[in-house]
């Protein structure tokens, strides 16, 4: 079992960063969003700069700061939801943590995000679009142009632009397929276009 592995390879490096975030990894694989979300947490605690445990940790505090930006109906919403806030605010600055120590098409992914944590949406789609434009084949860029038109489209919805959230959400699910196309295993792609099948369903509906 990975996880018993992992858990071994603690017990002689407990202040092995990469062992707590491949741990974290594996829950993310099982789903078990809030144990990936603590490891990714210890990862960093030996290792303030440890890049993947930061873009992971923002990905998913994004990803937990979505799903209540829906269930709330949308942004305005959310002035005073507590949770939200912390969670952008997180997420911004997990994001732009990493962004310090990345150069070049990975840079420009985790800026993408950057502006997505801070509500830029349009600036977050353009920054991830130009990175998939020079590296089509790196399936990780399409997950997160798919993440910048999944969210952009959340704010779409609240301003209730129907026509270019309808357009979003389904380039959401083509770059998302495409990512998976690339990657067949890619849990974290294939998690987030099952919702975003769902809404362009539910539009054609």
């Amino acid at each position: 079992d990975a996880i018993e592995r992992f858990d071994a390879a603690l017990r002689l490096a407990p202040d092995s960063a990469d062992a707590f975030y491949y741990r974290g990894r594996t829950h993310q694989f099982r789903l078990d969003w809030a144990k990936a979300e603590a490891d990714w947490g210890q990862a960093l605690k030996c290792d303030p700069k440890f890049v993947p445990a930061l873009v992971d940790r923002g990905r998913y505090r994004m990803r937990r700061f979505s799903e209540i930006f829906i269930d709330c109906g949308g942004g305005g919403y959310l002035k005073d939801n507590v949770e939200a806030n912390l969670l952008k605010t997180q997420a911004a600055e997990d994001f732009a943590a990493a962004s310090k120590a990345l150069t070049g098409d990975e840079l420009h992914a985790v800026e993408a995000m950057v502006r997505l944590a801070e509500g830029n949406s349009s600036a977050a789609v353009d920054l991830a679009e130009r990175a998939v434009g020079r590296r089509a084949t790196d399936e990780e860029l399409w997950k997160v142009l798919g993440d910048a038109y999944y969210f952009s489209s959340n704010v779409d919805a609240y301003q209730r632009t129907a026509g270019t959230q309808s357009l979003n959400i389904q380039k959401a699910v083509d770059a998302y397929t495409k990512a998976i196309e690339l990657r067949t295993n890619f849990p974290e792609a294939r998690a987030m276009r099952a919702p975003s099948r769902f809404r362009v369903s539910a539009r054609a509906d």
